[in-house]
């Protein structure tokens, strides 16, 4: 009886041997790569959603560029003056203001990165206008000039009286 007691716990240790090592290859042969799928599935819908995130700022980057772009003058300086002050006449033509001078300084440069580079980001153009007309006609030009959709703001305004007829010298 010994030996069949022997056989039964060898029997009984051999298959606790096999479901050991059965148990060992099912572990690492199938739920091992499962969650190792599950760990990397994990990792790229993280990055599809930031990929996404950063796609969505990205074009609302590119909206906002496109709408600051339409308010701005061309990248060409002699022709951003040109046209600007074409525009600044046109708005006086517009509200009916007498004798009109327009005068341009140099343009600014700014550079808005680090380091240094050859060309600016963006120029700074400066306008004078000297014109004359009545109350009306002043604010009809200011209405207007404000109400465009350019990035521009007056930095300084003199409204001077002239004698009796009710004109005013507007400076800019």
């Amino acid at each position: 009886m010994d030996k069949s007691r022997k056989r039964l716990l060898l029997g009984a240790v051999a298959l606790l041997a096999l479901l050991y090592t059965g148990d060992l290859v099912y572990r690492h042969g199938v739920e091992g790569p499962r969650a190792n799928a599950a760990r990397q599935r994990i990792k790229l819908e993280k990055r599809i959603r930031s990929t996404r995130l950063a796609l969505a700022k990205g074009k609302q980057a590119a909206t906002r560029l496109e709408q600051l772009e339409s308010q701005s003058l061309p990248w060409n300086i002699e022709v951003a003056r040109s046209e600007y002050q074409a525009w600044l006449l046109q708005r006086v033509q517009q509200a009916k203001l007498q004798n009109p001078h327009v005068d341009s300084s140099e343009p600014i440069a700014f550079f808005a990165g680090r380091g240094r580079r050859k060309s600016p980001d963006y120029y700074q153009l400066a306008f004078t206008l000297r014109t004359r007309g009545n109350l009306k006609q002043v604010v009809d030009f200011l209405f207007h000039f404000y109400r465009a959709d350019h990035l521009h703001k007056i930095r300084a305004m003199n409204l001077n009286p002239v004698g009796r007829d009710r004109y005013i010298d507007l400076t800019l």
